[in-house]
């Protein structure tokens, strides 16, 4: 018999990140669980000690300052606080361990540096830094006049000599220190005392160093995964807003592909009304009913509502494309009628600036319509006070200039609109040349 394996179940768990280890404890004395940090991959992209820390993985007293502050250097830019701040905590630490190393030297030969600050009835003890070049001749100068010498070499190139001599000798000595300049070596007060108390002071002073140093690594680990967390998140949303863009994309060829099929049918039909001639429709096997309505466009020279109807009934197009022709068949009316009014009234006129510019209280617009209803518009005008002028134009339609008070425009505006009548813009080249608006 076939052993069936046990229904597994994934699952996420989202808490604050000080229970992160006590739960990972809990879910894993249960038994048989895989466990996955969500944050895992932005975790693994921290320096190595920055997820040491921020993993708990390391103490204080295990941080090495030196490598703290090269990563700091690694990781951050010049004016950052935290790098300055660790600049600060370096520059101590290193002065830490010149006087480890100082008080080791010293203790190779039996000193420490309390004896440089004791006071004697016999015996000085001075020590100085002085330039490697002069040591050929002032060691000579100093033993001739009976001063014991010493020489202290550090790992930072600098150089001490220690002197020892008797109180006799002083104004000597220190007519050869004044010589050759030398400068006498100055430690902090607190290090004047037992060589004990002094390792003991600069071991506490070391284990501060190292807690704020853990404490800047801590919050730079803290930013610098928050800026991977960021940068993950982000790069998630830009690939699906893309995905998003690319199905919408996707969905829209059906679209795309019909408004270029339009499109290519609104082109063919403009060339052959420019060129008059319906053969390459033939060719390509148009309906009769189609060739007939085309052959009466191009006979009448008119694009009219009649002619919009029997297209509508005879050609599927969806309720957009109708909007649009009906729209062009509209602006073709208008401007054709505009181009009538020009030739029969603006003409003997010239100025069409009468037309945008209002006189006192008085504006003056044009609408065109159908001319059966000029005598109801014509009474309801004389309530408003309004004075008409009528030019009658082609097919039974109408121009009306009205001249009304501004004061009326909205109802007089309601008032054509009830009787089907449409203004009129006059385009803005119109205003100053009346020939150039009706070519």
């Amino acid at each position: 018999m076939l052993l069936r394996p046990e229904r597994m179940l994934r699952f996420k768990i989202v808490i604050p990140s000080e229970y992160e280890y006590e739960l990972l404890d809990s879910l894993a004395s249960l038994g048989a669980i895989h466990l996955k940090p969500l944050s895992q991959g932005t975790r693994s992209r921290l320096p190595l000690l920055l997820q040491l820390i921020y993993e708990n993985r390391i103490g204080v007293d295990e941080i090495n300052i030196r490598d703290a502050y090269n990563l700091m250097v690694r990781v951050t830019r010049k004016d950052d606080a935290l790098r300055i701040e660790m600049e600060e905590i370096y520059g101590e630490y290193e002065r830490l361990n010149y006087y480890i190393e100082l008080i080791e030297k010293l203790l190779d030969l039996n000193l420490s540096p309390i004896i440089f600050k004791t006071k004697s009835k016999k015996f000085k003890f001075k020590w100085y830094y002085v330039n490697k070049r002069y040591l050929e001749k002032l060691i000579p100068e100093l033993k001739a006049a009976d001063v014991s010498t010493k020489v202290v070499r550090l790992s930072s190139g600098d150089i001490i000599l220690i002197l020892v001599y008797q109180v006799e000798v002083s104004k000597t000595v220190s007519n050869i220190i004044d010589k050759y300049r030398l400068k006498p070596v100055e430690l902090p007060d607190w290090m004047y005392t037992t060589t004990d108390f002094i390792f003991s002071s600069i071991n506490r002073k070391m284990r501060e160093l190292r807690r704020k140093t853990y404490e800047i690594l801590s919050e730079l680990a803290n930013l610098l995964l928050s800026a991977y967390e960021y940068e993950y998140a982000s790069r998630l949303q830009l690939l699906e807003s893309s995905l998003n863009a690319c199905e919408k994309i996707y969905s829209s060829i059906p679209l795309a592909e019909e408004i270029l099929s339009n499109a290519f049918i609104i082109k063919i039909s403009r060339e052959i009304l420019d060129r008059k001639d319906i053969s390459y429709l033939k060719k390509i096997g148009v309906k009769e009913k189609i060739l007939k309505i085309y052959e009466e466009i191009l006979e009448k020279n008119i694009v009219n509502e009649e002619i919009y109807n029997k297209v509508k009934k005879i050609c599927k197009v969806n309720e957009s494309i109708c909007i649009e022709i009906r729209n062009e068949i509209e602006n073709i009316e208008k401007y054709r009628a505009l181009k009538e009014i020009f030739q029969k009234y603006f003409v003997k006129i010239r100025d069409l600036n009468i037309l945008r510019k209002k006189i006192g209280n008085i504006e003056i617009s044009i609408f065109f319509g159908e001319k059966r209803y000029i005598e109801n518009i014509e009474k309801e005008l004389v309530e408003k006070k309004s004075i008409m002028e009528k030019i009658f134009l082609k097919e039974n339609k109408v121009a009306l200039i009205i001249a009304y008070e501004i004061f009326y425009r909205d109802e007089i505006e309601e008032m054509l609109n009830r009787y089907g009548m449409k203004r009129i813009d006059i385009p803005r080249y119109a205003y100053t040349n009346v020939d150039v608006a009706i070519r």
